[in-house]
């Protein structure tokens, strides 16, 4: 038989959802097994163990900076309103004052 005419064939075949079965002993173990049987060498899962824990704590203090960060624009949200307050009841700053904002710039600038 011609060689191409085989793997016209095969491609055909293969179009029609119709595979060939490999032999027995090629699955001798589903494609599940042999994970639960991976074996790895003492240093790598120590190193494993040790990047875990890593993630973990890093995980961990994003979400006390996440929790920090929060409070922190609450508390400049409060002393937003309570300076715009301030300044609708003195219009004119205050020689001495020791909170100031500079003109255009939506950030508090504390004088000492």
């Amino acid at each position: 038989m011609n060689t191409s005419h085989m793997s016209t064939l095969t491609q055909g075949h293969m179009a029609m959802g119709k595979q060939v079965a490999p032999p027995k002993d090629a699955y001798s173990q589903t494609p599940t097994q042999g994970k639960e049987d991976l074996v790895l060498p003492m240093e790598v899962t120590e190193e494993l163990k040790k990047l875990n824990s890593v993630m973990i704590e890093k995980d961990a203090v994003i979400e006390e900076l996440l929790k920090e960060n929060t409070a922190l624009r609450n508390k400049m949200s409060v002393l937003e309103s309570s300076l715009a307050l301030h300044k609708q009841e003195e219009p004119t700053a205050v020689p001495g004052d020791h909170v100031s904002r500079v003109s255009g710039d939506s950030s508090l600038v504390m004088l000492m």
